[in-house]
């Protein structure tokens, strides 16, 4: 019975660590696509980008570098990123096969203190 509850458990690991899989690879192609977000004046360097689904919704995190400040933020063109992170669903829906809005959240990463949401909105 112990050996059957194990072989359960081992399965059901390796089925959650293909699904993980799937988006890592998914998210390293999202990076290399995304390295930089611009608005033709200033630059946004994205970092970091994690990928999941919560409570049926897909969302995606964009983290920003810590030299990129609240100032420079306020600073950035938001019908443009809104433009980009639009772009940016819209290719999450296609690689989910989903008509489902996507949240997009941008946070500036900050390696002293914590850490800042930028943006928060679904597209």
């Amino acid at each position: 019975m112990k050996i059957k509850i194990v072989m359960l458990l081992m399965l059901v690991i390796s089925i959650l660590s293909f699904a993980d899989e799937k988006f890592i690879l998914f998210e390293e192609n999202m990076e290399l696509n995304h390295e930089y977000i611009t608005d033709g004046t200033h630059k946004l360097k994205i970092t970091d980008i994690d990928i999941g689904i919560t409570d049926g919704i897909p969302f995606i995190i964009l983290k920003t570098e810590s030299t990129f400040n609240e100032r420079d933020w306020k600073k950035f063109d938001k019908k443009i990123y809104d433009q980009i992170a639009e772009e940016i669903a819209k290719e999450i829906r296609e690689y989910l096969n989903t008509d489902s809005d996507v949240n997009v959240i941008l946070i500036l990463d900050r390696e002293v203190g914590k850490d800042k949401v930028l943006s928060e909105a679904q597209y």
